[in-house]
């Protein structure tokens, strides 16, 4: 079976990311859309002239929506707007309306200075392999969700480390240490890194932030805890404790500029 040529093309695109400004400072990336089987639906020629016509980017209904989260299911986005609120005003979320910050500030809306993207491009209700299923396999081309990773390792990621070089943004925000090697994978790329100890640890509430700098000392990419489930980077104390330190590495990076 060979890989599907309009799949290839598709994950080159913007597709599974909800997008923003691209030319904003702030990136947030995460692992991939939740939802569920949309193989049948889904057409790679349209969708990749869609996102190849212009840069996906929320709208204030969405932005609206998720701040209602009916039924928690705006919980991944609430958190990150809340750890981007602590990062940006450098103060605990007890002391900031991360309600009102967002209504300010748009994070990922046209013209905002967030972008938000994702690995790897196809929607999921969770990141099990098992959910690779026939009509996947058929669609694509690609035997299991193995070897689709692979495959946006080989095709996907070299896209998203041309976009670094060529927009340079401050910080990249990783969300879910699992996936730390694709994420060094996609933003910095295999003969960049160096195994040689430069990714820095920071303790915090008995979790971890890893952090290095990449794309030539130009950004700083920062992975955290997933956004959602008990024991990761949930609950306003450790988030604001995440985003303060991130802030604190940022203002560093700054000084050490000068």
């Amino acid at each position: 079976m060979m890989i599907n040529n309009d799949f290839i093309k598709w994950a080159q695109s913007f597709s599974g990311c909800d997008g923003g400004n691209i030319n904003g400072k702030i990136w947030l990336c995460g692992i991939e859309w939740g939802g569920g089987d949309y193989s049948i639906e889904l057409d790679f020629q349209k969708e990749t002239l869609l996102m190849n016509s212009s840069i996906p980017h929320r709208t204030p209904e969405d932005r609206n929506k998720i701040l209602r989260n009916e039924n928690r299911r705006s919980t991944y986005d609430i958190n990150a707007y809340k750890l981007l609120s602590v990062i940006h005003e450098e103060k605990s979320l007890k002391m900031i309306d991360y309600r009102a910050w967002v209504n300010r500030v748009k994070p990922f809306e046209e013209n905002s200075d967030y972008f938000k993207l994702n690995l790897y491009p196809i929607s999921f209700k969770t990141t099990n392999d098992a959910l690779w299923n026939e009509n996947w396999k058929q669609k694509t081309g690609i035997e299991n969700k193995y070897l689709y990773r692979l495959s946006c390792w080989k095709y996907r990621f070299p896209i998203f480390k041309e976009l670094v070089n060529t927009y340079n943004p401050q910080l990249i925000l990783c969300v879910g240490k699992s996936y730390t090697t694709d994420y060094l994978l996609a933003f910095e790329g295999l003969e960049k890194i160096n195994f040689s100890g430069n990714i820095k640890t920071e303790s915090i509430e008995n979790d971890e932030l890893l952090w290095l700098n990449i794309n030539n000392n130009q950004t700083i990419l920062c992975i955290t805890p997933f956004l959602t489930n008990a024991g990761n980077l949930v609950g306003n104390d450790k988030i604001s404790k995440f985003g303060i330190k991130i802030s604190e590495i940022l203002k560093q990076k700054k000084e050490e500029s000068k």
